[in-house]
């Protein structure tokens, strides 16, 4: 389930990208203590732009974690990563529970970093896909989800 909900996240966010940016897959970001391998990432330019360096938090729009067993580490381990880094958006593709749940408004300014906004679609609502804060589509849960 994990690998074809990857593979859906994959080809859903592909097909939806405006020009100027492109996907990876399981692939190395940096931040600022760590470089953590999102299951996708949503990174601006092209991929000769990271021929010697991996993409930081000024070069992302979206990473997407997909989890089963993995939930809570994703959600209490690498959700606090992405916010005290900076990353805008941050989605959980909750295999386990049939959802998607999308972190917004990051913050690392407090003791324990987060983001603001956290809100939760089930499998009959669409997922705003937003970059630099623009809605480029909705993406239904359902086409998520294995």
């Amino acid at each position: 389930p994990h690998d074809l909900a990857l593979g859906l996240a994959e080809d859903e966010i592909g097909r939806r990208l405006p020009p100027g940016w492109f996907r990876r897959g399981q692939s190395a970001v940096t931040t600022p203590e760590s470089e953590p391998e999102p299951d996708l990432a949503v990174v601006r330019g092209n991929r000769r732009d990271y021929a010697t360096r991996h993409p930081g938090p000024q070069d992302m729009g979206l990473v997407v974690e997909v989890a089963e067993a993995s939930l809570q580490t994703d959600r209490t381990m690498k959700g606090p990563l992405y916010a005290r880094a900076g990353l805008p958006v941050y989605w959980i593709v909750n295999v386990a529970d049939m959802q998607v749940e999308v972190y917004t408004d990051p913050s690392s300014s407090h003791p324990t970093p987060g983001y603001a906004t956290a809100r939760t679609y089930g499998v009959g609502a669409a997922v705003p896909f937003v970059l630099d804060g623009v809605l480029i589509d909705q993406v239904p849960v359902r086409d998520l989800l294995p």
